[in-house]
């Protein structure tokens, strides 16, 4: 039971972080779904390169850490 609660909130906090990096603080979703390591396919359906995004993402977990921050 405690697994299904904790994995039950970890898909709850993605879903969060997802919505508030796109919609307040304007990243791109390919760069989010790279973030939070899930495979998106290309138009051939290849694995994502996790590499892909990379100085994007940089940028966003930054501004993630500094709006998380200013909620204190």
């Amino acid at each position: 039971m405690l697994i299904h609660q904790i994995d039950s909130q970890s898909y709850e906090n993605s879903l969060l972080a997802r919505t508030m990096l796109h919609e307040t603080l304007g990243f791109s979703p390919d760069a989010i779904e790279a973030q939070l390591g899930r495979r998106v396919p290309d138009r051939l359906g290849t694995a994502y390169n996790r590499t892909q995004h990379l100085e994007e993402r940089k940028r966003m977990m930054q501004a993630w850490a500094d709006y998380l921050d200013g909620l204190r």
